[in-house]
């Protein structure tokens, strides 16, 4: 009997390890179809959740991969779109994919340099005014808020600068971090209060809370902020040396690292990012290096940075760009991308691969990927003064000479030249 009963139970086990793969690919068909969906209605990041939750469960998803590349290629990301489409093709070998591939990026290795586009000044004496700037964000229109730590101020500015909206309260002081949670609320950190504070999109405040100390809840010099999709809350807790982790209600959920010079502690971090994989990501400035963990606080691994001083970084299709006097992106080894007249404070890659850095001198820097000009093609097809003062312009957009995808007026400034 008691042979029998373990010849049982091993043919169950065989029979239920053999069924876990089936079940996690039926899952993943499933979030390829709810990612299909809302790839039609145009809410292209929450479709390319759902695909890399389904390639999370089965990786040789053909389908997902090439879903993944076809909705980052219209959102903009074409970085993730160009290695999505490669991993499609090596499944399937469709050669109308590799035709895209060869006519879109046969001269996207390289990744280009940064050239200066323009500045955006916030020492002149208006609405838009913002001093010291410390923190950048940008929400889902890619628009900017800005942290005026100099003058206790949050500045809200188009792609290129134009003013918006302002958020002043009597309460904040000198305002750090900044990020924006998925329902659009503004969290900012007080690096001198030892503070955290969350404003509505109108700029009303909803809640804060924090104080100087070292147990949970309290901080000393809270610099950034980062928010996942649950709209959870990490703040770097510099002088702790660790990030604590809150609900959008405020609530201590967990502490993640603590003080010390080894691996898995934090010394002086200055920044936090959260993946769209879920990895927490910290700037450990005192040890040198970035370290991941997991949602749940543990650690993962660590990577060495380049000689230099650095207080911020961007991740970007999977790369990390670091910057300090110099920028560096992460590929198989750090690779020097450039040269910086500051150290900024803060740095923001958009989808587009616009680079915004926070300059102590209240200047926002924007810089665009050198080959950018090079590449596009802007050609204006009719000039309609029907209803003028209104004037419509018909444009085609072509890059690498082929049409550009998913433009909407947003993607476009008009500047007026008085001349």
């Amino acid at each position: 009997m008691r042979k029998l009963f373990l010849l049982i139970f091993i043919s169950a086990s065989l029979l239920y390890s053999k069924e876990i793969p089936q079940v996690r690919k039926i899952r993943a068909e499933s979030l390829v179809k709810e990612g299909f969906s809302l790839y039609t209605e145009g809410r292209y990041k929450d479709a390319l959740i759902c695909y890399k939750k389904a390639l999370s469960l089965s990786p040789t998803l053909a389908l997902a991969w090439y879903w993944q590349g076809q909705t980052a290629f219209k959102y903009g990301l074409m970085d993730t779109a160009h290695l999505s489409f490669k991993k499609y093709i090596g499944f399937t070998g469709d050669p109308s994919i590799l035709h895209k591939l060869r006519v879109y990026w046969e001269d996207r290795e390289k990744e280009p340099d940064f050239t200066n586009l323009l500045e955006i000044k916030g020492d002149i004496k208006d609405v838009g005014r913002f001093i010291a700037p410390a923190g950048i964000a940008i929400d889902r229109s890619d628009n900017l808020y800005i942290t005026g730590f100099g003058n206790n101020t949050l500045v809200k500015l188009s792609p290129f600068g134009k003013f918006l909206s302002k958020i002043t309260h009597k309460e904040l002081k000198s305002p750090f971090g900044i990020a924006i949670d998925k329902k659009g609320n503004i969290w900012v950190s007080s690096i001198t209060q030892h503070k955290i504070f969350k404003f509505s999109k109108k700029g009303d405040l909803l809640l804060k809370f924090g104080g100087k100390g070292k147990g949970k809840s309290q901080f000393l010099g809270p610099k950034g902020i980062a928010t996942d999709e649950l709209c959870n809350i990490y703040v770097v807790d510099s002088g702790n040396g660790r990030i604590q982790k809150f609900t959008e209600g405020g609530k201590f959920l967990l502490e993640i690292a603590s003080i010390g010079r080894t691996e898995e502690k934090l010394f002086s971090p200055s920044q936090v990012l959260i993946s769209e994989d879920d990895g927490v990501f910290v700037l450990d400035c005192g040890n040198k290096a970035i370290k991941s963990f997991d949602l749940s606080g543990n650690y993962l691994k660590k990577i060495a940075l380049p000689e230099g001083e650095y207080q911020s970084f961007c991740l970007k299709d999977s790369s990390f760009y670091l910057f300090g006097k110099k920028i560096y992106k992460k590929e198989a080894d750090w690779r020097k991308m450039g040269e910086c007249s500051m150290e900024p404070t803060a740095a923001f890659l958009n989808r587009y691969g616009l680079l915004y850095l926070t300059d102590p001198d209240s200047v926002i820097s924007v810089f665009g990927p050198n080959d950018l000009k090079d590449r596009m093609d802007i050609q204006m097809m009719k000039l309609d003064l029907t209803h003028y003062p209104i004037v419509l312009c018909h444009l085609t957009f072509k890059c690498n000479g082929k049409d550009v995808m998913g433009l909407s007026p947003s993607d476009f400034v008009v500047i007026e030249d008085n001349r």
